[in-house]
């Protein structure tokens, strides 16, 4: 759940939509001095109006083939970043009529799309079979899957949005190669994890229904596996949790729902020996319960499929996919995933005197005001505050 946090009056709020295009919102919850002080990171505030999504600024003059950009949320103790790759079609493809087209390469975009998009029809009749429409999942990517009526019927309707009915998400679009990174969220100094927020996306949703012409449905012996991995500031792994996109080999369950992650109250797991097809008695299996108990996550660069380390002291996560249907190309399902209310502490020091509130939205880049500006902003703000409490 989304914690109580004060917010500032409506007056104080009203801010140009130009900021607010380019700022990111990290709740804040005040604590007392010397504990660790809890914020949400719920991508609010960051994209102006409606069933719009930002992938990132390509600045002026960019030339080049490909470019890598960030998302930016300032908090006082400093920069969240999230990664973007945009490729710029029109230099990589001269002559096909693409130029200065941008196309999202993979990392993060930020979305504030709140319904499915139905323009097109959702299947489509191919050899005898159904399968999901190209139409229909290339114009769904970025909607994340708050709950459906009757899935997959056809007559079915998908509930779009952020988590706890928020406006705003993140949309991972990964790397097909297994064990490659295919989204990164660094912080600028280190904290410790609470929990995350984790859905498919409404392409995704079809696709695990009825399959295309590239993927196989979920369904018998099927599974999809979002793999987060938290690394420490000297660059070492030491945590690594699976969340599993569909699971049709040990359970029978596609997900369809925002699900809450427990970063500080999971136990070491290694996922069963079927998911690799070997017997829990096979050494390759018993080496990998050794590894993982020992705090190695992976072996021949690919990560294992696996629950362990702890959360605590990180600098930053990385984001891979694995699954079930795979071919000589990585894999064939789309490697698409929703997150939403990373909660997270840092242990840094807090100034008694000064309580901890939200900043008003920054651009990406500038400062948080010294101790002695907050009292300034807590004065100004004082008669147009307001507790919100959302669910």
């Amino acid at each position: 759940m989304k914690k109580g946090n004060l917010v500032f009056g409506k007056k104080f709020l009203q801010m140009s939509s130009a900021l607010l295009v380019t700022a990111g919102a990290v709740f804040f919850s005040a604590v007392p001095a010397s504990a660790a002080v809890e914020y949400t990171l719920g991508f609010e505030n960051y994209v102006s109006g409606t069933n719009t999504f930002f992938q990132g600024t390509v600045p002026a003059g960019t030339t080049e083939g490909n470019y890598s950009c960030q998302h930016e949320f300032n908090a006082p103790f400093g920069t969240i970043s999230l990664n973007s790759e945009m490729a710029n079609w029109g230099v990589l493809y001269p002559g096909f009529g693409y130029a200065d087209s941008w196309s999202w390469g993979g990392g993060f975009t930020i979305s504030n799309v709140n319904a499915e998009n139905t323009v097109n029809d959702r299947t489509i009749v191919s050899g005898g079979e159904i399968l999901a429409a190209p139409n229909y999942t290339s114009s769904n990517y970025f909607g994340a899957v708050a709950g459906t009526t009757n899935y997959p019927n056809e007559n079915y309707s998908v509930t779009v949005g952020g988590s706890n009915g928020s406006d705003s998400y993140a949309v991972l679009f990964g790397s097909s190669a297994a064990g490659t990174t295919g989204g990164t969220i660094s912080f600028e100094k280190p904290v410790s994890l609470k929990s995350l927020d984790f859905t498919n996306t409404v392409t995704v949703l079809a696709i695990d229904a009825f399959g295309d012409q590239f993927s196989a449905k979920a369904s018998e012996n099927n599974w999809a596996a979002l793999i987060v991995q938290g690394w420490n500031s000297d660059g070492v792994q030491v945590g690594q949790k699976v969340l599993m996109l569909h699971d049709y080999l040990l359970g029978n369950d596609t997900v369809d729902e925002w699900v809450t992650i427990d970063f500080e109250n999971f136990e070491t797991k290694v996922y069963d020996a079927q998911y690799y097809g070997v017997d829990a008695s096979d050494a390759d299996y018993q080496k990998m319960l050794e590894d993982v108990a020992s705090g190695i996550f992976s072996a021949n660069d690919l990560p294992y499929l696996a629950d362990g380390g702890s959360f605590a002291d990180i600098s930053s996560l990385t984001f891979t996919f694995n699954g079930s249907d795979a071919g000589q190309w990585g894999l064939n399902f789309p490697v698409y995933a929703a997150l939403d209310d990373l909660v997270f502490s840092w242990l840094g020091e807090t100034d008694p005197d000064v309580p901890v509130i939200p900043g008003e939205p920054m651009a990406p880049g500038t400062n948080v005001p010294e101790p002695a500006s907050w009292l300034l902003l807590v004065l100004a703000a004082a008669l147009g505050y307001r507790k919100v409490k959302k669910h």
